[in-house]
């Protein structure tokens, strides 16, 4: 389903969830030390969602608001599971932390629907997420309020990219980091980073590379974000994501497939932009994307393939494909793993890491930093904000909107393989990317160690030059 639809479903009666303020809104009010705020950080839209948003935190800064106010911006149908009296109540108890301002957007701000960090005097942020109807008054129909709670740290953090290198590389027995500057299209490390321009299995952070086509052919007028494409039964790939479950013909836009392979690595929505868009012509854009090993890559697997020839295809079928030229590897996806993804059911077990550092997707630390200022790049340019959106959506960590201002994220997981890249913006507007990757060819890998080490990147970058 489309990002607003999922957000929907996932806030049916969203109302009740507002007690989480009454239960944790005084005892977060010290969560981080205090942080000066004055302002909001980011424009509120001149629309009504922009007007109801306003409205939302002038109630919470002023810790108060009246039935009849209420009644005013809230929806009926919200208020009859939700009475004004709670919410006047939740004002009140949110009050006790305000000022709160927005820091950040996360995914698209369209017409209806936003999803915003806060940023309070305390220190803590919170998550608003905000939807108005279609009526007339434009009254609120989503208002869903939400502490987010930084990482724990590791022990000992590493007060350098130098230390920090020395600690991802005990991670796991292959990894691999890199900080940079993004500048101009440009990747500019800080650091020399640690096997920064070693490839290792990446999983699902290969979804960069579709995004990066997909960003070509709207700029060259051969695709747009807006244009229908309906689900395909001989598309459909296996978990992450919703759209598996969804019928066949059920139409989304170019732009909804992206958000939901970005932030839900949704493998159906991924293989369908795959098909739309042209395998070949996904890694023709390898090179200009920054990949310095395309053909680890060529020709790119769908996840459906993917997933068919790890599960269903024997160890000496595997080999075949591992050994075989590009050209019989083609042949090989579309004569046998295609047939092969269409026996998939969503039961399936997992067979492990065993063949995850060659039948898999391949990129560096360099590679995903120059693939993702390859796509701020993009992003840019007029029209292109929806790349933004998409890498928004799922901020992957929940870093200071006082001092991140915009957080974009891709990950990949499969057993034995994770990889972490972020694009972030400085309150400062400079740029800058971390990307770190993770395997190990013979058991799980710990991703939150990895995870806890990335926070402490971005607190190096706080402080960079």
């Amino acid at each position: 389903m489309g990002h607003r639809t999922a957000v929907r479903r996932r806030l049916l009666f969203a109302a009740l969830a507002l007690l989480i303020i009454q239960i944790f809104a005084p005892s977060l009010a010290t969560a981080r030390a205090p942080a000066t705020v004055a302002s909001n950080l980011v424009a509120i839209p001149q629309t009504p969602l922009g007007e109801q948003l306003r409205w939302t935190l002038d109630r919470v800064n002023q810790g108060s608001a009246s039935t009849a106010d209420v009644r005013n911006h809230v929806a009926g149908r919200f208020l009859t599971n939700y009475p004004a009296k709670y919410l006047i109540g939740d004002f009140k108890s949110l009050g006790t932390i305000a000022p709160m301002f927005i820091g950040r957007f996360e995914g698209p701000v369209t017409g209806d629907h936003l999803s915003a960090v806060l940023v309070t005097a305390g220190g803590q942020d919170w998550r608003l997420t905000l939807g108005i109807d279609h009526g007339r008054m434009h009254k609120i129909d989503i208002l869903y309020f939400q502490p987010l709670y930084l990482p724990s740290h590791v022990k000992n953090p590493p007060k350098s990219f130098k230390g920090l290198n020395a600690r991802v590389e005990k991670v796991a027995p292959k990894a691999g980091f890199i900080a940079a500057e993004v500048k101009d299209g440009q990747c500019l490390p800080l650091t020399p980073g640690f096997n920064a321009d070693q490839p290792l299995a990446i999983a699902s952070s290969f979804k960069l590379y579709v995004l990066g086509e997909l960003a070509r052919q709207i700029q060259a007028g051969e695709a747009s974000w807006d244009e229908p494409l309906a689900l395909r039964d001989d598309w459909k790939s296996l978990p992450s994501g919703d759209y598996v479950y969804q019928p066949a013909g059920s139409v989304y836009t170019l732009e909804q497939f992206a958000e939901e392979m970005i932030s839900q690595s949704d493998n159906t929505a991924t293989d369908h932009l795959i098909f739309r868009l042209g395998r070949e012509n996904i890694e023709r854009n390898f090179a200009a994307m920054g990949l310095a090993k395309p053909e680890l890559d060529t020709p790119l697997v769908a996840t459906r393939e993917w997933f068919a020839m790890r599960i269903r295809f024997s160890d000496k079928n595997r080999q075949r494909y591992v050994d075989a030229s590009v050209g019989t590897r083609r042949r090989i996806l579309e004569k046998d793993a295609d047939p092969a993804a269409n026996t998939l059911t969503l039961d399936e077990l997992w067979p492990g890491p065993k063949w995850s550092q060659s039948i898999e997707w391949f990129a560096s630390p360099s590679d995903l930093c120059r693939a993702v200022a390859y796509l701020q790049n993009a992003a840019q340019q007029p029209g292109m904000s929806a790349i933004y959106d998409a890498l928004s959506i799922n901020p992957g960590l929940n870093f200071n909107a006082a001092t991140w201002r915009y957080v974009g994220f891709k990950e990949g997981y499969e057993t034995g393989v994770k990889s972490m890249v972020w694009l972030l913006q400085r309150a400062d507007g400079r740029w800058f990317t971390i990307a770190a990757i993770i395997n190990d060819p013979a058991k799980e890998i710990d991703g939150q160690t990895l995870s806890q080490l990335m926070l402490t990147a971005t607190e190096i970058l706080e402080g960079a030059n």
